[in-house]
């Protein structure tokens, strides 16, 4: 095997771990959702994570004491959670 391709093979495992790492690394961002009219956490649960059985971890990740405690333009955290 030559050098040269020795060393781009390790180039691409290299750049395919990066891009693994980053992908993993933006996922487990929070990320935000402003609140629309007629949105309930119920509902927004099921937008963002497929099931309503997440309500609970929006409300403790946006500090809220009640589950109809959201406006329309209220920006809320969308925690990343473990399914």
């Amino acid at each position: 095997m030559k050098r040269s391709e020795t060393s781009a093979g390790k180039e691409k495992a290299s750049t395919e771990k990066t891009t693994t790492d980053a992908k993993t690394a933006a996922a487990n961002l929070p990320r935000y959702y402003t609140v629309q009219s007629g949105d309930t956490l119920s509902s927004i649960s099921f937008k963002m994570y497929n099931s309503v059985g997440y309500v609970a971890e929006l409300m403790e990740a946006n500090g809220l004491g009640e589950a109809d405690d959201i406006h329309e333009g209220d920006q809320i955290m969308i925690p990343t959670v473990k399914k």
